[in-house]
Order: C-alpha cells, then structure tokens, then sequence
C-alpha cells in the first residue's frame, strides 16, 4: 500500500514491520517529514539557495512541528490530518527521547496512537461495500484484511496512520499543491 519515492526508501518501508518499535516510529516518521516537507516545498517560489537555508535541520522551517503547522496553514490538508500529525510526532519523538519509550504497548504511546483518527475513515475491511465508502466521505481508500485487529494494534495503527498521510502527501497520488505563487512584480 505504500508509494516509494526511491530504492532507499522502498528498502526502509519494506523494513518497518520487521524492525523494533522504536525503529518503525523514527525511520516511518522520518519518511512522513520528508513527504511533508516535498508538498510544502510545491507550494513556494522554487529557489535552491533559499530553500535549503529554511529547511535545514536548525532553519525557521526545519523542525517537523513547524512543517506541520505550515502545512495546515497552507491547506496541504486538514484539520484531522493536522491533529493526527501531531499525534505521530509526539510518538515519534518520544521514541527518540525517552528510554522507556520501547513499545508502541507503553501507556502513553498507546493513548496517541489510539487516537489517531484518519485511519478510521481510510481504511476499509477487504470486501466493504461502496455504501459504506460514501458514508465515511473517504476520498482515498486502503482495503485490508483483517481490518479492526490490524487496527487495534497499536504498532500496525502508527504504521498505517503514516502511510495514509504519506501516500496523501505524494504528488502522483494526489495534486497536493495548487499552483504555485505568481511571479512577484517587484
């Protein structure tokens, strides 16, 4: 289900559900940011020099919080994207921040990811019918097996929740961006 960009990243995707929970949230993350930062990127005057100074690591644009608020103010997607954002950040971060934070299963990680929204209107049980399609309003649809245990599975909830938002995010899927700004006049 998920779009690749690239062999490095085909080869990171194909390694999330093998690898260690800490390792899924920060290698998934880090893909998320990357897709987040490209649709951003769509949306400004092109200007190598530039972008690079805003979008590096300690750059105005370089924190992923900050991409996200961008990407919300700039329209790339909603509210509920939005919020589901924030939720994989905090998870992703505390991964990367806290020694305890080794499973998707500790409390705290549980309750984000838990709560992470989209993944209930875009993923559908294999075989659902387009009734029930309609009624979620799902203009992008990912169809599984076994859809509620997947689901309530906080480790495949995490994954699924980033591929959504990444596969939303990548321009072959989706016009992510409206045309870009006109020339300035001055």
């Amino acid at each position: 289900m998920w779009i690749s960009n690239n062999d490095e990243e085909s080869t990171a995707i194909w390694e999330l559900s093998k690898v260690e929970d800490r390792t899924a949230a920060i290698t998934s993350g880090t893909i998320l940011e990357a897709r987040l930062t490209a649709a951003i990127k769509e949306k400004l005057y092109e200007n190598e020099e530039i972008n690079r100074e805003m979008f590096r690591e300690t750059g105005p644009l370089g924190p992923f919080g900050t991409k996200i608020r961008l990407g919300f103010m700039l329209g790339i997607y909603g509210m509920q994207a939005y919020c589901d954002l924030k939720r994989i950040t905090t998870v992703r971060n505390m991964f990367a921040h806290q020694l305890k934070a080794k499973s998707f299963e500790l409390n705290e990680l549980k309750q984000h990811v838990m709560n992470l929204t989209l993944v209930e209107k875009h993923i559908f049980q294999q075989g659902t019918d387009s009734t029930e399609i309609v009624d979620r309003g799902a203009w992008q649809k990912f169809y599984i097996p076994n859809r509620d245990a997947e689901l309530a599975d906080p480790k495949r909830r995490f994954l699924l929740s980033v591929m959504i938002i990444s596969t939303m995010l990548t321009p072959t899927v989706v016009q992510v961006s409206a045309p870009r700004l006109p020339v300035p006049r001055f």
